[in-house]
């Protein structure tokens, strides 16, 4: 049986690559595939290389990305194959049940992904609760204060805690910096507001899409595996 490899190369005697510009997704996969059954660094090289480009280009979706690189020992594309799938702006039930996704990606990988949304989901719906205040001891009015405190945290950090659009001011980190750190409160009295300002900012539950991501990653990291066939 002679492998074929649609518009990179074709194996009969031996491996004659003839250099595609634009190969298709199946292309790549099946250049990668006769790479590493064959030991050709070359092709595996240029299909490495136009995979990176085409899901940089949004040309090939991140999960299919994830199971190629898992399925070939491709550890450098883990990391952003699991990042694009952490954005909230690409839900999970948009491509789960896509069968030409679905052909491609294992159990394992569906689950750790979705282990992942949902974690980040529930920080989120953690943080929507306001955090009490910490009254400064020249505090002239509690109540006030509390209530100052509660419309700013439901108007302002709780309607982009609410917001999955993937947007940069609507991310975890974002919110922290711009809407907790440097918060700014009508009517609260700044010892309050400094010291609740501190409390809140370092609440972990603010770095989860950092460490979530990356235990996600790490659980689905492979060993590199590249032919090393020298003079190709």
């Amino acid at each position: 049986m002679q492998p074929n490899v649609s518009g990179i190369g074709r194996c009969n005697t031996h491996l004659n690559i003839s250099y595609n510009v634009n190969p298709s997704q199946d292309d790549l996969i099946q250049g990668i595939n006769v790479a590493q059954m064959w030991n050709v660094p070359r092709l595996f090289h240029y299909s490495v290389d136009h995979l990176k480009r085409q899901f940089a280009g949004k040309k090939i979706h991140a999960a299919v990305v994830l199971a190629i690189a898992r399925k070939n020992g491709i550890p450098t594309l883990i990391k952003p194959a699991v990042e694009a799938l952490a954005n909230s702006a690409v839900p999970l039930h948009s491509w789960c049940g896509e069968g030409e996704i679905l052909c491609h990606v294992d159990i394992q990988e569906v689950s750790a992904i979705a282990r992942m949304r949902e974690r980040l989901h529930l920080v989120r719906l953690a943080l929507l609760d306001v955090p009490p205040v910490i009254h400064d001891v020249d505090c002239a009015s509690a109540g006030s204060c509390a209530k100052a405190w509660e419309l700013y945290w439901y108007m302002k950090v709780g309607r982009k805690l609410r917001r999955l659009d993937g947007e940069v001011s609507h991310q975890l980190w974002w919110i922290r910096l711009q809407d907790v750190i440097k918060a700014q409160v009508p009517g609260m009295g700044i010892g309050c507001l400094a010291q609740t300002v501190t409390t809140v900012a370092n609440n972990e539950c603010w770095f989860a899409e950092t460490r979530v991501v990356e235990g996600a990653t790490n659980y689905l990291m492979v060993t590199e595996r590249i032919p090393d066939w020298p003079g190709n």
